[in-house]
């Protein structure tokens, strides 16, 4: 179980604009609200006010260069169209 809410985080951490504390309390209250749970859920201070740079430094990930970042998909109106 442990290990699940671990790599839930730090999945979240990569795919998002990393708040610690805005993706970790959900995961915290549904922990600690299930009856056959063995351990009890909590914010690790830690990871508060870190950057996502400094966690992935942590879990050892490399630095990506700006170069290698793929652009943002632009939407367009034909994106936004109803298909018929």
């Amino acid at each position: 179980m442990k290990t699940i809410v671990l790599i839930a985080l730090l999945s979240v951490c990569v795919f998002a604009k990393f708040d610690f504390v805005q993706y970790s309390n959900p995961i915290i209250e549904h922990v600690n609200s299930r009856a056959d749970s063995t351990w009890v859920a909590g914010v690790n201070e830690y990871f508060v006010g870190k950057s996502l740079d400094d966690i992935k430094r942590l879990l050892g990930s490399l630095p990506e260069p700006e170069w290698i970042k793929l652009p943002e998909k632009e939407e367009t109106e034909v994106m936004n169209a109803a298909l018929p």
